[in-house]
C-alpha cells in the first residue's frame, strides 16, 4: 500500500487504534534507505507481506486494476479493501480490468453512499449554540466569480461551461486552466475580493462532491455555484448555500440571478444565514487510515463480496452535458 495518507503516525487519534499499515515493498524499502534490491527477493518479500496480512488495500486506479495483476496467494481470513475518494473515470476503466477483480473485494470506502463505508470531503452539523454568525464584507468584495481549476478538460465538461457563462457575467480563472496567475496565498486573494466560487466537479457521479464547494466555498465565505444532477447537492450542502445551476432554463437566466445577488446585499447575506445554526467540517485526508481500520474490525466477521466491475463503472456518471448550449 504505497499511500503516505495510510500510516501509522495518523492512528494515535483514532477510536480504533489497533492496526498496522505495511506498505508494499518499493515503498517499504525507500523508508529503509535500501539502495538495491533483486527483482527475486522484491518478489519475495511482497509474498511474505501478503501472507502476513489481515487485509490488503487496493486503491482504485492502482497499477493492479489496470494490468489486472491479482496477488497470486491469498489466506482464506484475508480482506481485500477497495479505495478512493475519486470518481469512476472513463479514461482509467476504458484500459483497466476490473472484472478481473469480481467479487475478489471484500469491502469499498469510496465517497459513494452505497460503499461499505462513505468517505466524504466534508459535512456540516448542527451548532451546540445557536449564533450570530459574522458576515463577510460586501462592499470590500468586488468581484463577482472566481474558478480554480487544473483539469483543463473533463467529463462533465465545465470547461465548456465555464466559457459560455464568461459572454454573460466576468468569471477569473486560475490556476492551469486559468488566464491569471495565483498569487501567494491564493485562496486568501480570492476570499477577500470575490462573491461567488465556481464549484464544479470534473466528473457528476453519485454522491460525488469534493473539497471545491466543503473547503474553497464554506470555508472562505464565498457562495458556491455548483453543477451537476448526481451529485447529491440537495442531500449533502447545507440549506440556502449555494446556487445550483440545474435551477435555471438558461446561462443567461443563472448569470442574471447572479448579477441580482452581487448587487443585492440582502440577497447576499441570505446565504450565509445556514451559518447561524450549522457549522462545517472538512475532510482531514489522514483519516482515512482510521476509516479502514475501524471498518475492518466492525465487519470481520461480515462476509461480503462486490461486484467491481459494474459497481465502480463510470457509466454510472453523467458525461453528456448540454446544458451549456442554452
Amino acid at each position: 500500500m504505497p499511500n503516505k495518507h495510510l500510516s501509522n503516525e495518523y492512528m494515535l487519534g483514532c477510536p480504533q487504534k489497533n492496526c498496522r499499515f505495511v506498505a508494499e515493498s518499493d515503498a517499504l524499502l525507500s523508508k529503509l534507505g535500501a539502495k538495491f534490491i533483486s527483482p527475486v527477493d522484491k518478489f519475495k518479500l511482497n509474498l511474505k507481506l501478503l501472507q502476513r496480512a489481515n487485509a490488503v488495500v487496493f486503491h482504485a486506479l492502482s497499477r493492479e486494476f489496470k494490468i489486472g495483476a491479482i496477488p497470486p496467494i491469498r489466506p482464506y481470513w484475508q480482506k481485500w479493501l477497495f479505495t478512493t475518494v475519486e470518481a469512476p473515470r472513463y479514461d482509467f476503466h476504458k484500459h483497466a480490468k476490473y472484472a478481473k477483480w469480481n467479487h475478489l473485494i471484500n469491502l469499498t470506502v469510496t465517497v459513494r453512499s452505497d460503499a461499505s463505508k462513505q468517505l466524504r470531503y466534508g459535512y456540516y452539523k448542527m451548532l451546540e449554540n445557536e449564533k450570530i454568525f459574522k458576515l463577510p464584507s460586501y462592499s470590500n468584495r468586488t468581484l463577482p466569480i472566481a474558478w480554480v481549476a487544473s483539469h483543463c478538460t473533463t467529463e462533465s465538461r465545465r470547461e465548456q461551461f465555464v466559457r459560455k457563462l464568461k459572454e454573460h457575467i466576468p468569471v477569473d480563472s486560475y490556476g492551469r486552466c486559468g488566464t491569471i496567475t495565483c498569487p501567494e496565498n491564493c485562496f486568501d486573494h480570492i476570499e477577500n475580493n470575490y462573491k461567488f466560487y465556481l464549484a464544479l466537479e470534473n466528473s457528476d457521479c453519485p454522491d460525488y462532491i469534493t473539497e471545491k464547494s466543503w473547503k474553497n466555498s464554506f470555508s472562505r465565505n464565498l457562495i458556491p455555484i455548483v453543477r451537476g444532477s448526481l451529485n447529491g447537492y440537495a442531500r449533502y450542502l447545507p440549506p440556502g448555500s449555494f446556487i445550483h445551476t440545474d435551477s435555471f432554463p438558461s446561462i443567461k437566466h443563472l448569470a442574471d440571478y447572479l448579477w441580482k445577488v452581487f448587487n443585492n446585499q440582502t440577497l447576499y447575506e441570505s446565504y450565509f444565514k445556514w451559518k447561524d445554526r450549522y457549522e462545517v467540517v472538512t475532510r482531514n485526508i489522514y483519516s482515512d487510515a482510521c476509516t479502514i481500520c475501524t471498518l475492518l474490525h466492525d465487519t470481520w466477521d461480515v462476509k461480503q463480496s462486490w461486484e467491481i466491475d459494474g459497481w465502480w463503472s463510470p457509466h454510472q456518471c453523467k458525461n453528456n452535458h448540454t446544458d451549456f448550449l442554452s
